[in-house]
């Protein structure tokens, strides 16, 4: 839930008590769809401002 709720990696990871935040990805985020669906949405962002730029 906190990383749905955007709370940073690190900072839920060491709340958990995990050693890395390697663990915490691999056990949470395969869960959070959502995060997927940013990080396309972001990229596709990105990609949309560059072609206003060169246009």
């Amino acid at each position: 839930m906190a990383l749905d709720a955007g709370i940073d990696i690190k900072v839920v990871s060491e709340q958990l008590g995990h050693t890395t935040t390697t663990l915490t990805r691999d056990t949470y985020t395969s869960v959070v769809k959502r995060l997927h669906h940013e990080a396309a949405d972001a990229v596709a962002n990105k990609i949309k401002q560059r072609r206003r730029k060169t246009a």
